[in-house]
């Protein structure tokens, strides 16, 4: 029997694959929601290595000096009746998911990506990754799945078929790994209306001004907006270092862009005023900053990837670390001009 639940693919902003599900179902009930990401605690986080720790070449290769955006989680789950799913109560992972998917509960099951047919890992390395099911296709024996195995970071409608995500299912098993499928359905007993909190956006922001210094064993993790202070001069290094395997690792590049445009939809949520007008101009010049050192290090990624031999002459590395070292102190001004206007009395969220 076919069972298709409704859905709705949410790609405004990617916070995570889970929350941008539950984000998805939730604005398919009550558009509200969309605000749902403008109260994200999310900070830069930069890793250097450990003053006289030895570091091994594959942690250049494989990224670990990127400089990151840390997205805590949404908090969504009271929206949800949540429940895993005990696998000695079902005869095999079809039957698991079919039984949730009849009671119209969506699932979660953790997948290894190298057997999805025409996603980015295919036959090629082995990911786990929690993978969102919402149908059965009893004609086609395909599972209706919302994936970004083709694009990271981007949702769309992908089909799986019955054999190939037994398979998957087994990859992850036999890796040892205890992650159980988990299920989860939109509750009966709550109001579906979201309301921006106020304290809550002003505390994100104060918490992005902080710096945080962790040391490790090998490296030190930076957290707060001084990482792009510490990341400008290092970035041609950590580009022209990263490997060839882990060469999708260059989306970082585009997170700082995407927290512009989440901190648009703040001001496009505050009550239009002189000052909410002029914030908004300097946004769009800090946008205009990070969207010019997104499109050069995809441009370097793109180039190394399909014509390696002008790679390194692609892009301007030292103009990148001047761009990085300009944004700073538009960054570091613009959160604290927010800050004060959310803390404005007469300035209401919509």
């Amino acid at each position: 029997m076919s069972i298709v639940l409704p859905t709705y693919i949410y790609n405004d902003f990617f916070v995570n694959c889970l929350d941008n599900h539950l984000l998805g179902l939730l604005i398919q009930r009550d558009e509200s929601f969309r605000k749902a990401v403008c109260s994200l605690k999310t900070s830069y986080a930069v890793h250097t290595p450990k003053p006289g720790a030895v570091i091994p070449a594959e942690y250049h290769q494989q990224g670990y000096f990127l400089m990151q955006i840390d997205f805590d989680r949404l908090e969504l789950d009271d929206w949800f009746e949540i429940q895993i799913v005990e696998m000695s109560e079902h005869r095999d992972i079809h039957d698991a998911i079919q039984a949730q998917l009849k009671q119209g509960y969506y699932c979660l099951v953790f997948l290894d990506r190298f057997h999805f047919p025409g996603g980015i890992e295919y036959q090629k390395r082995h990911t786990v990754h929690p993978s969102f099911i919402y149908g059965y296709n009893s004609v086609t024996r395909n599972y209706l799945l919302v994936e970004d195995c083709r694009q990271f970071g981007r949702m769309e409608a992908y089909e799986l078929s019955r054999e190939n995500l037994e398979i998957a299912y087994q990859g992850v098993e036999e890796q040892n790994l205890s992650l159980k499928p988990s299920a989860f359905r939109l509750r009966n007993d709550r109001d579906f209306v979201y309301q921006l909190p106020r304290q809550a956006l002003v505390d994100n922001f104060n918490y992005l001004l902080q710096e945080t210094v962790e040391e490790q064993e090998l490296l030190v993790k930076h957290t707060g907006l001084s990482c792009i202070e510490t990341f400008a001069p290092r970035v041609g290094d950590v580009y022209t270092g990263l490997g060839d395997a882990f060469i999708h690792q260059f989306i970082a590049a585009g997170r700082p862009l995407q927290v512009q445009r989440k901190n648009f939809m703040i001001l496009e949520a505050l009550d239009p005023s002189r000052h909410v007008e002029q914030l908004g101009r300097e946004l769009q010049e800090l946008a205009g900053h990070w969207e010019l050192c997104r499109n050069r290090l995809f441009k370097y990624i793109l180039t190394r990837d399909r014509y390696p031999e002008t790679a390194d002459s692609s892009v301007n590395f030292d103009e990148l670390t001047n761009v990085l070292h300009t944004i700073f102190p538009l960054e570091q001004r613009f959160t604290r001009k927010l800050i004060e206007l959310l803390h404005e009395k007469n300035t209401s969220l919509v």
